[in-house]
């Protein structure tokens, strides 16, 4: 109940990859904000709750609402097919969408992946259009969606490149319930790695085919590692490492280094 009651439950604080210095931040109630730390300012840049897009938080003060954000590395370069397009990775309610995965066990929440592309890169305030990306089940209000990121350290050719992983929990509960930890039928407990823009037709995202379960029978191809519980936080150092933070069962958490498969 204190932490529903807070002023602000921020989440995130990251640079948008344009060398502006400008910082964006996210508030899990539903709203990102950008700083620009030369002009000292602080501008709501996105309020999704104002969006249609079937945003719930009424799970608080749970690990649910806006829970991630991340900017195309293209975000800032005119002409090329990132530019302007930033992520989100957040709660919703069931009956908003038809989900990827588990949309037949979702009695709580789902959880959603949005694409948006801003008409205007520069600007403090966004403009433009999204469109929705992916979407999965939850059948309880904790160990849900978490981190959204791009491995900066990749360069233009690289394999990584332009690759939008997010990390996913066990679906809550406690213990494991539904065994997705060591499930590779879904990509709940797991790190996933999908390709944004090169979707194709009647698809919302493409599968990087160097993925570790790309054609293995009964495998969600999504899945770029696993064997995780709730790895509800990752980043990826300047070599472009990956450190996972995990949380266990029995109070026990962990600091991994992120393996493909």
């Amino acid at each position: 109940p204190l932490s529903n009651e807070a002023y602000a439950r921020i989440q995130y604080m990251q640079p948008i990859p344009d060398e502006s210095g400008r910082l964006v931040i996210n508030e899990l109630r539903g709203v990102l904000y950008i700083y620009d730390e030369a002009a000292n300012t602080l501008d709501a840049f996105l309020d999704i709750r104002d969006a249609g897009i079937g945003f719930d938080d009424s799970m608080f003060p749970n690990e649910t609402g806006l829970a991630g954000f991340a900017f195309h590395p293209q975000f800032a370069q005119p002409g090329r097919p990132g530019y302007g397009k930033f992520y989100t990775a957040f709660s919703a309610s069931s009956d908003s969408g038809v989900a990827n995965y588990l949309d037949d066990n979702s009695e709580n929440h789902e959880s959603v992946i949005r694409e948006w592309t801003a008409t205007d890169a520069g600007s403090s305030v966004f403009s433009g259009t999204s469109r929705e990306i992916f979407r999965i089940g939850q059948f309880a209000q904790n160990h849900n969606i978490g981190t959204l990121a791009f491995n900066y350290a990749a360069s233009p050719g690289d394999s990584d490149y332009g690759m939008l992983f997010a990390s996913l929990g066990d679906g809550g509960a406690a213990n494991d319930p539904n065994q997705n930890g060591q499930s590779l039928a879904t990509p709940m407990s797991s790190i996933i790695r999908i390709d944004p823009l090169n979707y194709e037709r009647g698809t919302s995202y493409a599968i990087p085919q160097d993925n570790p379960f790309v054609g293995q029978l009964g495998a969600a191809p999504e899945i770029w590692a696993y064997g995780l519980r709730h790895p509800q936080h990752f980043s990826f150092d300047s070599d472009g490492v990956m450190y996972i933070a995990d949380i266990g069962q029995n109070q026990i958490e962990e600091i991994n280094i992120g393996i493909r498969g």
